[in-house]
């Protein structure tokens, strides 16, 4: 990685980490969210696998697909617009230093 800001979910990943230390996983491009049962209209299936489309903050339509379900909550996983891909990363930490 160049010089500049570490995004926050590979910061988040790397937290805690030691020199000598390794570690590789995947950042999804658009972490997961949990919404409520009752922000999809009454009556409306909800099933793992699903993808429903919504309207985005800027308006424009956005999908998303259902991952999992439990009593009140339902978790879901945004298309991002213009979707970068997920992030693999594959790290030593050679050095720990103090940022001050």
């Amino acid at each position: 990685m160049g010089p500049g800001p570490c995004p926050p979910a590979l910061e988040e990943a790397l937290e805690g980490m030691a020199q000598g230390d390794k570690k590789e996983g995947v950042i999804p491009a658009v972490p997961p969210k949990t919404l409520k049962r009752t922000d999809f209209p009454e009556g409306e299936e909800i099933e793992e696998g699903k993808v429903f489309e919504a309207k985005g903050p800027d308006g424009n339509p956005i999908k998303f697909t259902v991952l999992s379900i439990d009593d009140d909550d339902v978790q879901v996983q945004f298309e991002a617009p213009g979707a970068g891909k997920d992030l693999r990363f594959k790290v030593k930490i050679l050095d720990v230093s103090d940022p001050n």
